[in-house]
């Protein structure tokens, strides 16, 4: 959290690649200085990368603040996300045969 770390290029283009079949659109470059669950993979030298929603501002609605509650949570960009996540996986599970 005291510095930005960079996601693993291959990771970050696999899940553009997902998304792009999926259908999904996706913005790629946005750098946050929040901690996410990708911290502990990444510190161990895992590839890995995050997939977030952001604002209007590019920021993540209400992170961890008192805001932060079930009504403000934008159900369309948890099915975005959950169908990007499906996309990689079933790539990820075609490609080792």
């Amino acid at each position: 959290m005291i510095w930005m770390n960079d996601y693993d290029a291959g990771v970050l283009a696999f899940l553009d690649e997902a998304a792009r079949g999926a259908g999904v659109p996706l913005r790629r470059g946005l750098r946050i200085g929040f901690a996410t669950d990708a911290l502990p993979a990444l510190g161990a030298g895992l590839p890995t990368a995050t997939i977030a929603s952001c604002d209007e501002y590019k920021l993540p609605r209400h992170y961890h603040s008192q805001r932060d509650v079930p009504a403000n949570v934008d159900y369309d960009t948890v099915a975005a996300a959950t169908t990007v996540a499906e996309a990689a996986i079933r790539r990820a599970a075609s490609a080792r045969g």
